[in-house]
């Protein structure tokens, strides 16, 4: 899928390890729990991914733009399957940066 003019696969996705959270899209994910109720239950891959917002492309290839303020999301590798013990829980209000600024420490 081509979004923003990049790529997006699961072979992008860095490994989510460690308390510094720098790499997610490639990444499957489950919207845990938001402010819009209605966006409870999202289920697909991240896309891309903006300062304020996740893109997520669903199974069946429909886009959903998520704001990271108030989100939680549970993801894991699109290579692995999802358990308990595997997806990392997120708080997209802890992720309010565009995704170059995390992996590199910058602030804007």
């Amino acid at each position: 899928m081509k979004i923003g003019g990049n790529n997006m696969t699961a072979s992008n996705a860095a490994a989510l390890t460690g308390p510094q959270i720098r790499e997610i899209i490639g990444c499957d994910a489950y919207v845990a729990g938001a402010p819009n109720r209605s966006m409870v239950g999202i289920r697909g891959t991240i896309a891309y991914e903006t300062k304020s917002m996740i893109i997520i492309e669903t199974k069946d290839g429909a886009v959903k733009q998520i704001p990271k303020e108030g989100a939680r999301l549970d993801v894991w590798h699109a290579d692995k399957k999802m358990r308990k013990d595997g997806a990392r829980v997120i708080h997209g209000s802890n992720i309010l940066k565009r995704p170059f600024e995390r992996a590199c420490g910058e602030t804007a």
